[in-house]
């Protein structure tokens, strides 16, 4: 039988990256957005999305895909601030919930992100070219519910992919037309 501790890191981290999973991010940022209310405070919260990660799976299997995630998660956790909470969303997608004082700050998080996650990677003695593409939202500007603000980071996103990848893009309302 499963310890409680093993029940409750089951359900609320994955177990390939040790990372938040969705829920426990949700969870996080819900709680997060709560307090910032009271106090007024701003968060932002980035979508990324692996550039090429398919290829990576293709050409050199599973094995090597899932130990780049493990890869790319160590070095978000090096990207971000003591009490930031980055997720793991799901294949090759991943959140961050980041308290920021203004604009500058997202953009600065989103170009540490994007500066490590670009240094060479080799797994089986192959180099890999996988670059991430990041969208981010703000609180309370762009949305007041963690929905909302997911929805419009990746809105944000998709158009870095479309803007030649590696690179963030932060919503704005222009983005809707």
């Amino acid at each position: 039988m499963k310890s409680v501790e093993e029940m409750h890191y089951l359900a609320y981290y994955d177990k390939l990256t040790n990372l938040p999973n969705r829920i426990l991010f949700n969870d996080r940022a819900e709680l997060a957005l709560k307090n910032a209310k009271r106090e007024n405070n701003t968060y932002c919260i980035l979508f990324l999305d692996l550039d090429e990660f398919k290829i990576v799976n293709d050409t050199l299997g599973h094995n090597a895909g899932d130990k780049f995630l493990k890869i790319i998660s160590k070095r978000l956790i090096e990207s971000v601030r003591e009490g930031d909470t980055i997720s793991h969303w799901g294949g090759d997608e991943f959140t961050i919930l980041s308290k920021i004082s203004d604009i500058k700050d997202c953009e600065k998080l989103c170009e540490r992100i994007l500066e490590n996650t670009n240094k060479n990677t080799v797994i089986n003695k192959q180099k890999i070219n996988c670059s991430v593409s990041i969208g981010a939202a703000t609180f309370p500007q762009d949305g007041k519910t963690i929905e909302t603000l997911i929805q419009k980071a990746d809105m944000a996103m998709y158009l870095s992919k479309t803007h030649g990848k590696n690179t963030f893009t932060i919503y704005n309302n222009k983005l809707n037309e």
